[in-house]
């Protein structure tokens, strides 16, 4: 019985303990954001095109190997 009367206890502490980490958190301002956000898509747009290029390049290598004939 005496378990079950601490839950509340121990769940007011937990949230309690939440609310006092969240103000320790330093969250980063809108231009970090901003210009993290944009390194993002560059990289992602620089990848997308290197992989376009070099699935091109297999494709051709590939219809290139496949249309020789024997």
């Amino acid at each position: 019985m005496k378990k079950i009367l601490g839950v509340p206890k121990s769940i007011a502490n937990f949230l309690q303990e939440v609310i006092q980490e969240i103000k320790l958190v330093e969250f980063p301002s809108r231009s970090e954001v901003v210009r993290k956000t944009a390194i993002v898509f560059a990289v992602s747009i620089t990848m997308g095109i290197i992989l376009l290029g070099l699935d091109t390049l297999l494709v051709a290598i590939r219809n290139y190997l496949t249309s020789l004939t024997i």
